[in-house]
């Protein structure tokens, strides 16, 4: 199978329809990533344990957050 048509695989997963840039590096399209110039943050982004702290130090409560990307929020 040829390096293209393999790559095409994650697609039919659906995960790039899910992530911001249709790739994820921690997901199924970073297989197919060579290299990174610069900060490995501007592609991956935040770390959700970070940002679940920072959010709490604003007074944001993460699950807060769940229903309004279509989760279904629990209840304190």
């Amino acid at each position: 199978m040829t390096e293209s048509r393999q790559a095409d695989r994650p697609l039919a997963t659906g995960e790039p329809l899910r992530v911001a840039g249709a790739f994820t590096l921690d997901g199924l399209g970073g297989w197919f990533v060579e290299g990174i110039e610069g900060d490995p943050s501007n592609v991956v982004g935040i770390g959700l344990k970070l940002l679940r702290r920072l959010l709490a130090e604003v007074g944001v409560p993460v699950h807060t957050l769940w229903s309004a990307l279509g989760t279904a929020a629990v209840s304190d």
